[in-house]
């Protein structure tokens, strides 16, 4: 076993010794609040970066982790002998200039699957994922929440050391509105992967579905407090500060802030410190398949009904709405759309126009023609999936919901068969193809 199965065949050991609930030296966390375990991460994390340096055609700059476990805030459960990541393992690999970017991408996708087998076979289940960027990229960030994020925690684990001290800073002030009311959309959509959840799932796949409903609660609060002035870059900062806004919140302007402050908090324990003896949200991620894939269903629902009204009130701040908020959804989605400016929605469209896949849709410059000056491609399909995801609740319990004209608003169609008896299932199906093709990494 060479030096990268040995650390994750340690990390087990260690994990099931201790536990997962000492704080790490110093008191500060270096990848997540187990001190043995972050130093066998330490070690894992730099082989992971030396094993893609190596393999790479051009020899990066550096290597960098990124996400949960650079903030410190990375989730592990531990299963008898074998470890569940539940935060991604997230890795920008910095390019050398001259190296093409393209190639780089597509040889880290494939390495991203390897290493997520290798890992398993070590005893580890984790998703890991590869980011190709040019030097460049660091020098001229825009201001985001990721770039912030990034600026913040980033920690270089293979490489050039010094490489983010160059790199462009902003204030948190700078994060724009439409970058949360991306991230609210994105992760709204994303509960679209779970209408089919059952029984037959295995176990790890139901709690992969439950930790996106964790993820959810968790980023409806950074959406609050970005629009709210009070963002803070980690989640127990972040808990602490939407239970600050939740007690100043009125209840006509936000019923839903002190159980969703409750809800997030509880969220925040267990991403921190997960663990079988703690239930978040009432499910019992230790139960079988039968009794796990209900609670879950039932967590989705919760969540779904939330979201809702989250939604709302992030959208009536998004377009600056004051005393009357839009409470009805088709007038709200229309009002975002209309605050994108012109040039944003041509750029979208142009951009997806250069993708073979979708241009080669029978209807594709038809419905560009039609929809084109109405929002940009994004902006057209987070107003599907949001009305698709707003009758997930009837889905998870066996309804068939009916849909009117939803599928005018797409700005590309996959899928003409008949999927099951229903509409929504036809048209969620398009919804995931888009985001997975062009909304998901990308830019549209």
């Amino acid at each position: 076993m060479n030096d990268m199965g040995t650390s994750a065949a340690n990390l087990i050991a260690e994990q099931a010794r201790t536990g997962n609930d000492r704080p790490a030296a110093g008191g500060a966390p270096l990848y997540t609040h187990n001190a043995d375990a972050d130093q066998r991460l330490h070690g894992i994390f730099q082989e992971i970066g030396g094993r893609v340096a190596d393999r790479l055609p051009t020899p990066p700059a550096a290597v960098l982790l990124t996400g949960s476990f650079a903030r410190g805030e990375g989730s592990i459960l531990r299963d008898k002998d074998r470890l569940q990541v539940l935060s991604d393992m997230e890795f920008m690999v910095v390019n050398s200039r001259g190296a093409d970017i393209n190639r780089a991408q597509q040889f880290l996708d494939e390495e991203a699957h390897n290493t997520g087998k290798y890992l398993a076979r070590q005893g580890i289940e984790c998703e890991v994922e590869f980011n190709s960027v040019h030097r460049d990229y660091l020098n001229r960030v825009h201001p985001a929440i990721f770039s912030y994020e990034l600026m913040a925690h980033a920690r270089t684990v293979w490489g050039d050391a010094r490489i983010l001290t160059a790199a462009r800073r902003f204030p948190i002030s700078a994060i724009p509105r439409w970058d949360a009311w991306r991230l609210l959309n994105n992760r709204l959509l994303e509960q679209l992967q779970w209408a089919e959840i059952s029984a037959r799932w295995e176990v790890r796949d139901l709690r992969a579905a439950f930790y996106h409903v964790l993820k959810c609660y968790l980023d409806m609060a950074t959406v609050i407090l970005i629009f709210a002035g009070h963002y803070r870059s980690r989640y127990g900062e972040r808990a602490a500060a939407l239970e600050t806004w939740a007690r100043a919140a009125t209840r006509e302007d936000a019923p839903f802030a002190e159980d969703l402050a409750e809800r997030v908090a509880a969220c925040t324990t267990f991403k921190l410190r997960p663990d079988f003896g703690v239930r978040p949200l009432g499910v019992d991620l230790s139960a079988e398949p039968e009794m796990l894939s209900g609670e879950v269903r039932r967590a989705i629902a919760e969540l779904i009904r939330m979201f809702h009204l989250v939604w709302r009130w992030a959208g009536n701040a998004f377009i600056g709405t004051t005393g009357r908020p839009v409470n009805d959804d088709l007038a709200l989605q229309n009002a975002v759309m209309r605050t994108q400016p012109r040039r944003e929605k041509l750029r979208g469209w142009a951009k997806l126009a250069l993708m073979p896949e979708v241009r080669r849709r029978p209807d594709f410059f038809s419905r560009m023609g039609r929809l084109l000056l109405k929002g940009s491609p994004r902006y057209l399909v987070y107003t599907v999936a949001s009305n698709l995801c707003f009758r997930l609740p009837e889905i998870l319990n066996g309804m068939t919901p009916e849909l009117t004209d939803q599928e005018e608003l797409l700005p590309v169609t996959f899928v003409h068969e008949p999927v099951a008896d229903s509409a929504w299932w036809r048209l969620r199906d398009d919804v995931l193809s888009g985001w997975r093709l062009f909304l998901r990494n990308h830019w549209a």
